[in-house]
């Protein structure tokens, strides 16, 4: 859904629900409603779109997803690109009780696209594999600022190191900066950002303070019962509308193109 198209949206849907809300709860509670109600709706819902909207804006143009999402689903974490890796494998045989490794080197290779890729060994380009039946990865060594720093696999992965069976989905972490890496996508490094969070959290306080705005001095509901819309509005918005509108502007990525 475009921008355009996501604003008018929320523009008409929440004039009409400002403005029924209004009339129906000012009629019960007050005996009268605000004097010049439809105006105050519309600019209330204008205040809200423009908010709303940029949100979704700022979210799905952002350097991964739900980056700037709502508090129950964020993950603000500065990202960076790896181009190579040591993969530190730990042989599936003890010998006097200790394991055996072994250090392999690998690659990003783009396989002829943008967009798409994979780690190679070098020399040999076999594709990076986690483990095998003779080894397990227990760690990956990263170069990081001209130093290697080295990101080791959660402790439950290396109890696979004598079976052919591994986990899914393991993260390796560098304790000292809590950066991680993803199997799932190892070209890629994040890092937990103070400055993301602090902008996550600010955007959603600020928008429980709209709502309040909304619903206190623009539509002139007293404040006990404005507290209480916003707690419902509120929570509706993060908790329905918002992935809504997340997932109506997401930015679609092209195809990948894998070459022999």
């Amino acid at each position: 859904m475009p921008l355009v198209a996501t604003f008018f949206a929320c523009l008409v849907g929440l004039t009409a629900v400002f403005l029924g809300v209004s009339l129906t709860l000012q009629r019960v509670f007050y005996n009268q409603p605000a004097d010049k109600l439809p105006l105050r709706a519309l600019v209330a819902a204008l205040m809200m779109a423009i908010f709303l909207t940029g949100w979704a804006f700022l979210n799905t143009r952002a350097s991964h997803k739900d980056k700037y999402g709502t508090l129950f689903e964020f993950s603000s974490t500065a990202q960076s690109t790896v181009d190579e890796f040591q993969a530190v494998r730990r042989l599936r045989f003890k010998e006097n009780n200790q394991y055996k490794e072994e250090t392999v080197p690998h690659v990003w290779r783009t396989n002829g696209s943008p967009t798409g890729g994979e780690f190679v060994e070098k020399g040999t380009l076999k594709p990076f594999s986690r483990s095998s039946s003779d080894y397990v990865t227990a760690a990956l060594v990263v170069p990081r600022d001209g130093k290697p720093v080295r990101f080791a696999a959660p402790l439950d992965e290396l109890k696979y190191a004598g079976l052919t069976k591994e986990q899914p989905n393991v993260t390796f972490k560098d304790e000292s900066s809590l950066a991680f890496l993803s199997d799932q996508n190892l070209h890629v490094m994040e890092t937990p950002s103070a400055s993301g969070l602090v902008l996550v959290l600010f955007l959603n306080v600020l928008h429980f303070a709209l709502w309040l705005v909304a619903f206190w001095p623009i539509l002139r509901f007293r404040v006990g019962l404005a507290l209480v819309l916003v707690a419902l509005f509120g929570g509706v918005t993060m908790f329905i509308l918002m992935p809504l509108l997340f997932n109506a502007n997401a930015v679609k990525a092209p195809p990948i193109v894998r070459t022999a």
